[in-house]
């Protein structure tokens, strides 16, 4: 398992609704993961020994992070 799987998997343990969910229903935990995750992304993203593939998917996976304060579910607006 790599960096930015372990990251991920931090992440899906506290906001997956089919695990533990360990930030529960509560939109504010849900983007302090979210922004955990997209700064571990960044991090690894911009480490000079990260390969290349690792790279572009920590980049995805630090957009998407970004992205997700717009979801219902997080306390946006707009449900994606």
């Amino acid at each position: 398992m790599n960096d930015i799987d372990q990251a991920c998997f931090s992440h899906d343990l506290d906001t997956e609704s089919r695990g533990p969910q360990r930030a529960g229903t509560d939109p504010k935990k849900i983007r302090a993961s979210d922004m955990r995750l997209a700064r571990a992304a960044k991090k690894i993203a911009l480490a000079p020994e990260t390969s290349k593939t690792e790279r572009a998917l920590a980049w995805v996976v630090y957009r998407a992070m970004l992205m997700n304060k717009w979801r219902k579910s997080r306390g946006g607006k707009v449900d994606l």
